[in-house]
């Protein structure tokens, strides 16, 4: 997988499933940062299921998607690389967010989250063989929350 497809994957923003189901810390005005968890467990759930629709729900037509290293992605850009994730990305392969803070305030919003890459081995074994921090900012529309910039870099690996 290229890095700009792991990208897209991490934004807030990648493959999860229940292991990212505790509640995040909320902040800031905590109704209105319920309203923005909801919006980004919903896509969880359409990532899961390879709903492209769905999952592109969640970003604002004028989204800039920042990766470390990478040219910035805009909209059709985003969706273009979902497109070909749902085609490619292999059983037993997630992204699970560990959630720092969902802040909201107003009609804007952020999620600070790492994203760990997580694999199952030949036996069964989860590990982790990647993880990536990011910041995502939502502004609340007449649609709901909607992600317009997200900013993400990869965690330099653990020396073993």
């Amino acid at each position: 997988m290229n890095v700009v497809f792991r990208a897209i994957a991490i934004l807030a923003l990648g493959v999860c499933t229940a292991a990212s189901a505790a509640e995040p810390p909320f902040s800031g005005d905590a109704a209105k940062a319920r309203q923005v968890w909801t919006t980004f467990d919903r896509w969880l759930t359409a990532y899961e299921k390879g709903d492209l629709n769905a999952v592109m729900a969640i970003f604002d037509t004028e989204v800039v998607f920042a990766y470390q290293g990478t040219k910035d992605q805009k909209y059709a850009d985003l969706k273009a690389a979902y497109a070909a994730d749902f085609k490619s990305r292999s059983s037993g392969t997630e992204w699970v967010p560990l959630i720092d803070e969902v802040y909201a305030d107003g009609k804007l919003a952020f999620v600070r989250a790492t994203w760990e890459l997580r694999t199952k081995s030949a036996s069964g074994k989860t590990e982790v063989k990647e993880r990536n921090r990011g910041l995502d900012v939502l502004r609340q529309t007449t649609s709901g929350w909607r992600i317009f910039r997200s900013i993400n870099y990869a965690e330099p690996k653990a020396e073993k």
